[in-house]
């Protein structure tokens, strides 16, 4: 083998490098086709859970007391006219905020009209629908967290 064939043959290591960095362009536009998916799934989801035309009137009303400033479990299950699993439900899987005071929950006022507002739409029927709206709630959140980093990094760097 001559010298300049030597040369010109390609190294291992430098086959390794560059198949490394093939792999990881690869990975980046999977990353970014999968958040793509999980945006379209979850949009697809929310609109399978919107349902009826929304000039109608909400399917959950609420009309609080004005001398009340918080609800417990019970109260507040008798007021929505569901039963205090459901209740629970919607706490465990983040769509309606409380208060723990020992054992006891309690909910305040202007959580249960946000929670009515966000969600007086929503089929939530059954535990399962529950925690896809609670799921599609953290994915939202996720989305505008992410939004929120990169307008900033975006800032300081300009």
């Amino acid at each position: 083998m001559t010298l300049s064939a030597i040369r010109d043959k390609p190294k291992p290591l430098d086959d390794y490098l560059d198949k490394i960095r093939q792999a990881s362009a690869m990975l980046s536009q999977l990353q970014v086709m999968a958040e793509r998916c999980n945006d379209a799934l979850a949009e697809v989801d929310h609109i399978q859970f919107v349902t009826g035309d929304p000039a109608k009137e909400p399917k959950i009303n609420f009309a609080p007391s004005k001398k009340k400033m918080f609800y417990s479990t019970e109260e507040l299950a008798d007021e929505l006219g569901v039963d205090n699993r459901k209740i629970g439900w919607l706490r465990k899987y983040g769509l309606l905020r409380a208060v723990q005071i020992g054992k006891a929950y309690r909910y305040y006022v202007t959580d249960i009209e946000d929670f009515v507002r966000q969600y007086g739409d929503y089929d939530l029927s059954n535990e399962e629908k529950i925690e896809m709206a609670g799921a599609l709630q953290r994915v939202r959140r996720q989305k505008e967290e992410k939004e929120k980093r990169r307008t900033s990094k975006q800032q300081r760097l300009r």
